[in-house]
This record gives C-alpha cells, sequence and structure tokens, in this order.
C-alpha cells in the first residue's frame, strides 16, 4: 500500500472516532473521557469536503478529508503561543484515475503548519513572532488591501481566505497610544508569492495564446532571494474616532504575481521566431486606507489602495522586455444593510491603470459587483446564502448558492454549488464554464 494511501486511511480513522466519541460521550455532559480532555488541550475540526462537476455528475473533482489541530496557551501575563496544524487527504486522486495534475502527490496528501505563534504583551505593546496570516482591509472577498500574505489558488477564489491565505513567518509589533489609536508594524523576511493551480488540475488557468508558428519558451520564474535587503515592511494605523473606524496602510513588498518579461529572437531565414518568456517577481508599494461607519442602520465600508511600481504586458515588441511600469488604483464600497429579514451585503470593486497606454494588454479599467443575500431559519440552525460576482468587462457571473444546517452545536452540513457563466473562453471566469460544481460539506469542530 502506497504511503499517501496509508496517511489517508489513518485520517480517516482519527476523524471517525473523534466524531463516534463526540456522540458516544453526548448523552452524558457530566463525564469525563479522554475526549474531554483533549478538546479542553486542543481546538480544531475534521472535515470532509466533496464536490462533482455539474455537467459530469459522475465525475469527482474534490473528496477531500481533513483534520485541523489549534493548540493555544498562557504562560503567565506576559506570553502566550499558539500552534495550528492541518493534514489533508484528497482521495479524488485514487478515486479518478484519468487525472493528469502535474504533482499530483502535492494535492494527495500534505501536512501543513499554518500557525507556530509567540505572543508577549508588555503595557501597551503586542508583538506576534512566528508563522501568521495578517488581515487587512474592510470588504468581503476583494483583495485591495489583504495583500499581506499571498494565496494558494488551487481551488482558484473559491476557497475561504482563511483557508487560502500562505501563512509568512514574520513579525509583527503593535503599540496602542490609546484604546481607539494603534499603529502595526510588520517585518516579512519570508519570501511567497502566489501559487496558481498545478497544469492539469480542475482550476489551472488556461494557457495563453500564441500567433502561428511562434514557438513559446517559458523559463523558471526568477524568484529574489530572502535578504536582509529583500524583506518587505508594513505599517497599519488604526484608529476610531466619532463613528468612524479607518486605517492608513503602506507595504513595500514584492509583487506575488510574476510579470511576463518577454523576448522575441527571429530566425534567420524570417520565419516567425522564438519567443523567450521571463516570469519575475518586481518591487513596488502600496499605499491606501479602508473607513467603515453606519448611516441609517446601513453599514458602510471602503478601501483604497495604489500600487506604485507595477509592471504590466504589453503588444509592443518595440518596448525593452514587452513590459511598463505604472500604477494601478484599486477601490472598493461595501453596503450592508438588512431588508425584508434578509442581510444583504452590496460590493463594488474597480481597478485603474494610471497613464494607460494602448499597447497595454490588460483594459485600463476592470469592475466587478458582488451581491450576497443571508436568511436563517429554525432558531438560526438553517443558513442559505445566495452569492454572486459580476465582471462587466467580460458579462460574466459566479454564482454561489449554498444551505447550511446545524445538526448541533459542533457538527454542520453543508451543501452548494459552483456556477460560471458568460465571458470568453479565456475570461477570469469563462475560463471554467464547463468546471462548474455541485459540494456536500460535513463538518465537526472542537
Amino acid at each position: 500500500m502506497k504511503t499517501h494511501t496509508i496517511f489517508g486511511v489513518c485520517l480517516l480513522i482519527i476523524s471517525f472516532l473523534l466524531v463516534g466519541i463526540h456522540l458516544g460521550y453526548a448523552q452524558d455532559e457530566g463525564s469525563t473521557s479522554i475526549f474531554t480532555k483533549f478538546t479542553e488541550t486542543f481546538d480544531g475540526y475534521v472535515k470532509n469536503e466533496t464536490a462533482a462537476r455539474l455537467n459530469e455528475f459522475d465525475r469527482f473533482t474534490k473528496i477531500e478529508n481533513s483534520l485541523e489541530l489549534k493548540y493555544s496557551r498562557r504562560f503567565g501575563e506576559h506570553f502566550g503561543a499558539t500552534l495550528t496544524g492541518l493534514a489533508v487527504y484528497d482521495a479524488v486522486y485514487d478515486v479518478e484515475g484519468d487525472l493528469k495534475v502535474e504533482d499530483e502527490d502535492d494535492y494527495r496528501t500534505y501536512l501543513e503548519l499554518r500557525e507556530a505563534i509567540v505572543n508577549m504583551t508588555f503595557g501597551n505593546v503586542d508583538l506576534s513572532l512566528g508563522k501568521q496570516q495578517v488581515v487587512w482591509g474592510k470588504t468581503d472577498g476583494f483583495r485591495v488591501l489583504d495583500v499581506v500574505n499571498p494565496l494558494d489558488l488551487k481551488e482558484f477564489i473559491l476557497a475561504d481566505f482563511l483557508d487560502s491565505r500562505i501563512p509568512l513567518w514574520l513579525g509583527k509589533i503593535d503599540y496602542y497610544f490609546t484604546p481607539e489609536f494603534s499603529l502595526e508594524a510588520l517585518i516579512i523576511p519570508d519570501l511567497r508569492f502566489t501559487e496558481p493551480a498545478q497544469a492539469g488540475s480542475e482550476y489551472a488557468f488556461a494557457p495563453p495564446d500564441f500567433p502561428p508558428g511562434i514557438m513559446p519558451v517559458i523559463t523558471p520564474v526568477k524568484e529574489p532571494d530572502e535578504s536582509f535587503k529583500n524583506t518587505e515592511y508594513g505599517v497599519q494605523f488604526t484608529g476610531l474616532s466619532k463613528g468612524w473606524d479607518f486605517t492608513l496602510n503602506y507595504l513595500y513588498t514584492w509583487d506575488d504575481d510574476p510579470i511576463m518579461k518577454t523576448l522575441l529572437v527571429r530566425c534567420a531565414d524570417r520565419c516567425p521566431g522564438t519567443l523567450i518568456i521571463s516570469p519575475e517577481h518586481e518591487r513596488m508599494h502600496i499605499v491606501g486606507g479602508s473607513f467603515a461607519n453606519v448611516f441609517w442602520d446601513t453599514v458602510v465600508r471602503g478601501e483604497l489602495a495604489a500600487h506604485i511600481g507595477k509592471y504590466f504586458a504589453v503588444d509592443d515588441l518595440t518596448v525593452p522586455e514587452m513590459v511598463v511600469e505604472k500604477t494601478l488604483l484599486s477601490y472598493a464600497l461595501a453596503l450592508e444593510r438588512k431588508i425584508f429579514d434578509i442581510s444583504w451585503t452590496l460590493q463594488f470593486l474597480q481597478e485603474t491603470i494610471l497613464d494607460y497606454e494602448d499597447a497595454i494588454t490588460e483594459d485600463q479599467t476592470d469592475t466587478k459587483f458582488t451581491l450576497r443575500g443571508a436568511k436563517d431559519f429554525m432558531n438560526e440552525t438553517l443558513n442559505i446564502v445566495l452569492f454572486t460576482v459580476y465582471g462587466t468587462n467580460e458579462g460574466e457571473f459566479l454564482i454561489r448558492p449554498s444551505v447550511e444546517y446545524a445538526i448541533t452545536d459542533s457538527i454542520k452540513i453543508k451543501g452548494g454549488a459552483d456556477i460560471f457563466a458568460g465571458g470568453r473562453e479565456d475570461s477570469l471566469f469563462g475560463q471554467f464554464d464547463k468546471k462548474d460544481r455541485l459540494y456536500v460539506e460535513l463538518k465537526y469542530s472542537f
């Protein structure tokens, strides 16, 4: 039996044991058990997520079983520590025999350290050292300011950011001037970048088209070395005044997405030639801020960020490396209000390239809207949600209905769909038009 299969079987056994022990002792809350001691020591969950293609219902795309354990403890008044580990076994790679993922074993089974943090508190100063996530911004699902941690795009944008953010080893210090005003500083020596879905996987991006006769040669991604001069830095000032919750943000970082620097090498006999593509990460500054307030029972939230020094590809062969440096301005606004006992959230996001040139391959402005409606039933044990993303540039949609039922406080079952519609075959959502899926999720939290 292969190692990954043994790992998966062990994970399933542990998961079933935890749920079984919980159900066995649920009738006797006064008893002291090994399980009770275990859950008093650790927080976490066991979860199964199973998904199948909507247009090929017998084709599974995910049978993922996961176990997360979190240990958190305070050592006196000034010190604390948190450790979180995740074990995953996706049985779809053993059930579906025709999958052709580039590095299949990386997706089948893995162990991951999600958190390893030492916390120190001294008066008005909090210091956090270790592997962690830093969340900036006020909107939901938009990465205007929430760009400290890169993303794992194995499931495109369908996974929750809490799961798809890649934790980084960093130092974070918070200084509280008053209860209303504070300053946060980040030092990030750990350089990680966006991890796109691997070739052959369900949500791998469509490859670019090249002119007939052109032979593309893609070199390995050039990443900066982890050194003092390449370290990333960030600062966030947070304030609360007269109902306004606001931040001012600055991040000196590396672009998580590499820019494709291109060189065309022509043949001696005037054949189209070879296109040498060299992906490379570039330094840039991100400056911005966010706000939140309440007006007439409506929560209003917004973010603004300028990505200074961001590079864009052009289709002009006379431009060196076929890239230009510009400033990308991103801004988002969210309105949240309850109407007819339904919680509604409407969001608007727009990205604009300043000093635009016609040769740039991307549109000057990209606009998206999201609408989320949610309602609880049966004493808040049943939750129904409809979430929609609309991209105006391509007329494309992502529609995500879901229903979640709390069997107990600890056990929840959820079902839903992820449906892509509209857009071209190579657009952001359109490339996944045939990847619509239905899914069910069973989760036990402790």
